[in-house]
This record gives structure tokens, sequence and C-alpha cells, in this order.
């Protein structure tokens, strides 16, 4: 290794530091902890710059005239576990680090394990853990100085950085002119802007900025008045209230995801707010009743909507119907011809609805609808008795599954021979279709069978090209039997199976 040269070793360090590696809350995948290992405030599991440093006399000296190596900076801890020397000690190490290396981009992670929640409700720390975020104000201020470096950023920060009021002064930066990615989670206590005060996060400049994700108490992040939209923005997510300038920054580019919304603002007095996002993602918690989802439907006017999905995580096996007459409402408003991909999962309408809503959406080229009675329970239970007998009882209740014989026959590529209440659904380019069954019942079946037979005949219809199909019982007899053979059709029986393949599409989209 001491016969090296300098440039070598240099390399070699760069791919040892893992300089590359994403800039993700490694403890953390959006607001949930995945991950309760503690580590260090300063220290890093993976091999650091200033650990290589450390070694001898000559590594040392490389690494002092190589400030790439000083470019990635991470912090990772508890707030609970901090103390005055660490403090000071992540004060100094933040200086060094940002002196090291010199003007050159940075990539930041700075995570506290504690300040996130192990659901999806965001957690109100306490007043000794406040206190010892106050205690870094400093250090976020060394960093906040150096915005006009920030490439990827990562970081947790406390509520009160960005004034308890829209006026106040924060020391937030206001202007990223190379920065890329992204995340800010915010974390607080009961007096501050999750439970009364609006809190706000300004971006005045951020030309090359493509992914901004949102997480944990309630933020308005906007820009200045009438600057339109983030025109390089590809990716947003944002959770908690939804502010009218937060959704503005969305533009023609952006895949837009509203995770777990509790509520919405009406500034101006406007009863819709209009977004540029091509697609539009709703991840609704099983807490929140009807009106959340109804809410924001109402809330929303997408002119550029080419792709949509609703997923209602729901934990038990309680129904809420979908608010169907609201979602019928947008998309009417909203760019509904151009919309190709349309994703309902755990959800709960009857048949006539669902088919209603499909109605509206002729280039539909992907779909996925999965029903809330079943497969959007956590747990693969479909073999515990108690269950099933639960299941059985939910379906004797319902007078017009949503999954139904008469559903499918309206899907038929010629419904003539198969008279029902419903005209024909076309969707003549329907291509990919995934289907979440609830009560995959012999009627079910039947009409399952006759839609897929009758849209696989490419003398006729040939646009379908793939089905993934989930039920708890397949009965491979009558109709069933050796139709994955005769068509391309992918039979699972897993809850998290059927949900993993959702959005990883196999035919390629046209947009």
């Amino acid at each position: 290794m001491h016969q090296l040269p300098a440039e070598l070793l240099e390399e070699v360090f760069s791919n040892c530091c893992d300089l590359s590696r994403p800039t993700n809350f490694r403890g953390a995948s959006g607001n949930h902890v995945q991950d309760s290992r503690a580590a260090t405030l300063n220290g890093m599991n993976e091999l650091s710059a200033l650990a290589v440093s450390h070694v001898c006399t000559r590594w040392r000296e490389i690494l002092l005239f190589s400030p790439k190596l000083w470019s990635r900076v991470e912090i990772h801890g508890r707030l609970e576990d901090l103390t005055d020397t660490q403090v000071l000690s992540t004060l100094s190490l933040t200086k060094l680090y940002l002196e090291r290396s010199k003007q050159l981009p940075l990539d930041i992670v700075i995570e506290f394990l504690d300040t996130f929640p192990m659901d999806h409700e965001p957690i109100c720390i306490s007043d000794s853990q406040y206190e010892k975020a106050r205690a870094l104000l400093p250090m976020y201020k060394l960093f906040f100085a150096e915005a006009h470096r920030w490439r990827n950023v990562s970081i947790s920060v406390y509520c009160e950085l960005f004034g308890r009021r829209f006026w106040d002064d924060s020391p937030w930066p206001d202007k990223f002119p190379i920065l890329q990615h992204l995340t800010i989670h915010v974390y607080g206590d009961g007096d501050d802007g999750s439970v009364g005060f609006q809190t706000s996060l300004r971006i005045l400049e951020a030309p090359l900025l493509q992914t901004l994700i949102h997480v944990g108490h309630d933020v308005t992040i906007f820009t200045e008045d009438d600057a339109g939209p983030l025109q390089s923005l590809c990716t947003a997510s944002f959770t908690g209230c939804l502010h009218e300038p937060t959704l503005l920054l969305a533009g023609p580019l952006t895949d837009l995801t509203l995770d777990n919304i509790n509520g919405f603002t009406y500034p101006g007095g406007h009863t819709t707010t209009s977004c540029l996002a091509k697609a539009v993602h709703i991840i609704v918690m099983e807490r929140h009743e009807n009106w959340i989802v109804s809410g924001i439907f109402d809330y929303l006017s997408l002119s550029n909507l080419t792709k949509f999905s609703l997923d209602a995580v729901v934990l038990t096996g309680s129904l809420v119907a979908f608010p169907c007459d609201e979602f019928m409402s947008l998309l009417n408003r909203s760019s509904r011809l151009s919309v190709t991909q349309l994703s309902l999962i755990s959800v709960f309408m009857p048949d006539r609805e669902l088919h209603s809503i499909l109605s509206l959406l002729p280039s539909l080229t992907h779909l996925a609808v999965g029903e809330a009675t079943f497969h959007s329970r956590l747990q693969d239970d479909e073999d515990d008795e108690d269950y099933l007998a639960w299941l059985e009882e939910v379906y004797e209740q319902e007078e017009t599954p949503m999954l139904s014989k008469a559903f499918f026959h309206s899907l038929s590529h010629s419904n003539s021979s198969h008279p029902t209440a419903f005209s024909a659904l076309l969707l003549s380019n329907l291509m990919e279709l995934h289907i979440g069954f609830g009560n995959f019942n012999r009627d079910v079946q039947s009409g399952f069978v006759d839609m897929v037979r009758s849209r696989w005949d490419e003398a006729r219809f040939g646009a379908l090209k793939y089905i993934r199909a989930k039920a708890h019982a397949i009965r491979k007899d009558d109709g069933i039997l050796g139709l994955d053979e005769e068509v391309n059709i992918e039979w699972v029986t897993s809850s998290t199976e059927w949900r993993a393949g959702l959005g990883d599409w196999k035919i390629a989209a046209t947009n």
C-alpha cells in the first residue's frame, strides 16, 4: 500500500468511503423507522474520511489534499443520548469537513432516529429533546451558510428553525443553485407548527432541483409569488396538511405523492387548487375517515394528469366507501382523456361506480384494482379459519361487490352474449391489468374468464398483453383450468406478493 501512488490511493479511498451512495436517511424510509440501530452522533458504520486520515501520516497527507473525500458529511444519532461534549464535538467536526471540502458540492445527511415515528403519525418530542435540538443550532447554521454548495441533502430539522409565524426570521437558506435532491424531515413538540403555528420553508432559487420530499410535522413550502413551478422537479412528496403554495411547486415533469394527508388550507377563498403534476399518488391511512379522501379530490384540479393511483393502507378489514362522485368530478375538471395509468388499491365501491369511473378514461392502458376486503390486510392470514369466516360474512353483507361477474362482462370484447345492467366498457387501449380479488367465487371466476378470453383474441381485440391476478383460493377447474396456459396471466395468492408488483408495470407505457 505504501508504494501505491497518491492518485490511486485517493481513488481507493473514494470507493471505500462510498461517496456515490444515495444520501438517504439510513434508519428510516419515508417516515417509517425500519432500523433502530443506534449510531454514534458523529460516527458512521461506513468508512469515513476522518477515520482514514487517522491510519497513518501518509494517508493523512493524501486526505488533506483530497477535498472530495470530505464532501460527504453524515451525522446520525439520537437526541435523547446527546451530551454537551457531543454537541461541541459535532460542531468541531462540521467545521472540519466544511473547510477540508473546499468549495466542492456537498452531500449531507443529518438524522436523529428518535425523531422518526414508528408509524405514519408525526411524533412530538419531549421538552428535553427539544432543548438538545436547540443546542445544535450553531451546527445547523454552519450547514446553512454553505447552501450554495448543497447537492444532495437529507436533513432532520426542528420546527423552530423555520420560525413560529409566517413572518418570523429563519436561518433556513432559500437559494440552492446546485441542489438536486432534498429530503427534509421536520420534528417538533406540542407547541410548534404541527399544532397551530404555521411554519414555512421558502425556496427562491433551485434551478436544478429534481427531488423534493417532506415528511414529519407540517410545513408550507413555497417560492416567490407568480414564480411558477420548479421546472426541473421530477419527484415530489408531501405529508400533513395540503397547502396551495406547496402544490404549485409541481410542474409538468413532476410525479407527486401525497402521503398521509390530514387537512387543507384554502388561501384566497379558492375552492380548488390547480396542480401541474403529470402523475399523482395518494396514500391514505385507515384512521382517516372518508372525508379526507373526498377532501383531497375536491381540493385538486390536475390539468396535466396522465397517471393516478390511490392506496388506502387498511390495517384491518373495515370498509370505507370510496367517494366516487368526488373522484369523477376531479377527473372531469382534469385531463381525464390523457390518463393512461390508474391504480385504485384497497378501495371499496359498488361495481356500478367502478364502471362509471372507467367509462371516463378511454385512453387507459394500465389498470390496477384491488378490493379492500381481502388483499389489503398486512398479514397473510388467508388460511386462518376465523379470517375466512369473517370474509364470508363481509361478502354476505355486500349488495354489489366491486369486482363482480357483471363488471367483468362489461369489460368483455363483446358483452352481447352476457347481458348486464352495464354498457360495454371498451377500454380498447388496455394493455396490462392487475386485479386483487376479494371474493373469487364461481360467478366472479366465470365473468373473469369470459373477459380474459374475449380480450385475448388477437384477431379481434389484441391490446391486452399481461394480467396479474391475486386470489386467496384459485379453483383450477371448469373455465379457469388451463387459462394461464392460453394467456399471459400470473396468479399470486399472497397479499404481500401482489402488492409488491404494483407500479412495476411489465408492459412499457407510452408516457
